[in-house]
């Protein structure tokens, strides 16, 4: 056996004409990529709508990587990024209404120059925010950087032209700046996102992204041992606004007509919620999560409206297996006697699954085939409970909840298949199918994966629980006259639920990963290889 001074990492060699090599392929793959986009895949979409959504998927996985730099990269948290994104996007607008009739130079120059001034004035923006704000970090800078975004805001909704705009500015006030000319197309998003994660991934490469980490970690010992961290902290805020800054020039010349709307509070909560899922300090994961979860954004509009009822009663039925879990592990006696309950709940889920069998459309055999797993789901704890309680402890249940497990990776393989068959758009159709794949994938063919089979069982009994429970509540609060009466006609819009299913998705994500899906990793080819068990280049040990 080789010893411990034997050993050693695969190091990286510094070689020009492979590195060069590497880079100039680099490129080459680039060019033919937005190629192949621009002129194959766009034109082959049914509609319009398709590639609006594929652009707003690309733009906001940019945004989500400008604000990993900040949040993620350095460790700070600012809440505040639709602010950048606002300066960029009418800086370039005004630019364009006031100075583009009278310039020689054709569409494409003109959408660099004014991308370039709106990046640049997001990063002096950014400057601005970052330097007053260096003694503060936590709750203390979110609030500032929130209140920024706020004051950025309300400044454009005042900037009308007229006597309490300053110098006459004219940005539209609350009706917005509309007459842009439209010069960005799709593939001007996808170069962005692909340079905002080479500055971040080339910024980590050197020893200035050390610094960044340094300070992330810990503040006061990177100071400690000569870090700068005054300079790399603004140098975080410049390089994060400026991105954010150049986001916002595209989209104005994508829409063609922007608002204060687009830019409120709420956008700067959905980029951090993409950070935070994406893996706080992952650029690539930040991309995903950005590109993911702004095609969910868009799928909710394509849902059925859901009645007010209901809603109460998934919350109600939630609220309530939180409170029967916490009442089962006081011990085995209160266990025993919630069995009751629980075999009770599996019989009202089976006699639920009659009345929604009539007349299967493609939603309704996605409904059924979840009421039926959730009625194996509660009689698998069941089973597993009345082991436990003869045990005398909670090894029974470690069992059917890794059946479980297995058996909600399978389910979601089967909903990739389902997914196909609901009336969507064919970009969410097929981004919602790679998540369910990739997370079906994961669990199946990584081992960890394969090692959490218990806790994902856990999740998934706590999901269908709700899922059986739900008719139950439901029933009860329509036999209530006062919540009969007054909700009965009441409906809510899943798009108008949006806020909530992104904080409900960032509060499971902080309490079961609380680093994110991707933690600080890097979604590459060394990690999928790893991911499945595969020995490569990166984590090879030699003797």
């Amino acid at each position: 056996m080789a010893s411990v001074s034997e050993t050693a990492s695969v190091s990286r060699r510094y070689v020009p004409g492979r590195f060069w090599l590497v880079r100039g392929l680099s490129v080459l793959a680039v060019v033919a990529g937005l190629y192949v986009l621009q002129t194959l895949i766009l034109p082959a979409l049914p509609t319009q709508y398709d590639a609006r959504l594929i652009a707003l998927a690309l733009l906001f996985g940019s945004l989500a990587v400008s604000l990993n730099l900040i949040n993620g990269i350095t460790g700070q948290f600012s809440i505040g990024h639709a602010a950048f994104f606002l300066i960029g996007a009418y800086g370039a607008a005004r630019l364009t209404l006031s100075f583009y009739q009278a310039q020689p130079l054709d569409q494409t120059a003109w959408l660099v120059v004014v991308t370039v001034a709106g990046g640049i004035m997001a990063g002096i923006a950014g400057f601005v925010v970052g330097l007053p704000s260096l003694r503060l970090r936590g709750d203390y800078l979110a609030i500032v950087t929130l209140g920024f975004g706020e004051i950025a805001r309300i400044f454009v909704l005042n900037q009308t032209g007229k006597g309490s705009s300053i110098a006459g500015l004219d940005l539209g006030g609350a009706f917005g700046l509309p007459g842009i000319t439209i010069m960005t197309q799709v593939w001007h998003f996808a170069l962005l996102l692909i340079l905002t994660i080479l500055v971040s991934r080339n910024l980590l490469q050197t020893s200035h992204g050390l610094a960044f980490l340094s300070v992330r970690e810990d503040e006061l010992a990177a100071e400690a041992t000569g870090v700068n961290t005054t300079k790399t902290k603004v140098t975080a805020f410049v390089l994060g606004a400026a991105l954010a800054g150049m986001a916002g020039s595209l989209f104005a010349h994508f829409e063609g007509f922007i608002t204060p709307q687009h830019f409120d509070m709420t956008v700067s909560f959905i980029i951090l919620t993409m950070v935070v899922v994406g893996g706080t300090g992952s650029i690539t994961g930040a991309a995903l999560a950005g590109i993911t979860l702004k095609l969910l954004e868009e799928a909710l509009r394509k849902l059925p409206e859901i009645a007010a009822i209901d809603l109460i009663a998934y919350v109600g039925a939630g609220v309530l297996l939180l409170l029967l879990m916490t009442y089962l592990r006081k011990g085995r006696a209160a266990m025993r006697s919630s069995l009751w309950i629980l075999v009770l709940c599996a019989l009202a889920a089976v006699a639920g699954v009659g009345a929604v069998v009539k007349g299967l459309s493609a939603e309704g055999q996605i409904r059924v085939f979840l009421l039926l797993v959730g009625v194996l789901t509660l009689g698998a704890v069941v089973i597993g409970g009345a082991i436990a309680a003869k045990r005398g402890g909670n090894e029974g249940l470690r069992l059917p909840l890794k059946a479980l497990g297995y058996t909600g990776a399978v389910t979601v393989l089967f909903l990739a298949y389902l997914v196909w068959q609901v009336d969507a758009s064919v970009v969410i159709r097929v981004g919602i199918m790679l998540i369910l794949v990739g997370t079906g994938a994961a669990l199946l063919g990584h081992p960890s994966g394969r090692a959490s089979m218990p806790q994902f069982g856990t999740l998934m009994a706590g999901l269908l629980g709700v899922i059986a429970l739900q008719p139950l509540v439901a029933a009860g609060l329509h036999a209530i006259p006062f919540v009969e009466d007054n909700l009965k006609e009441t409906m809510y819009s899943p798009a108008n639920l949006r806020m909530a299913v992104f904080a409900v998705t960032l509060v499971i994500v902080m309490l079961v990963r609380p680093q994110g899906l991707m933690g600080h990793h890097e979604f590459s080819w060394s990690f999928l290889g790893k991911m499945f068990g595969m020995k490569t280049k990166g984590s090879a040990i030699h003797t």
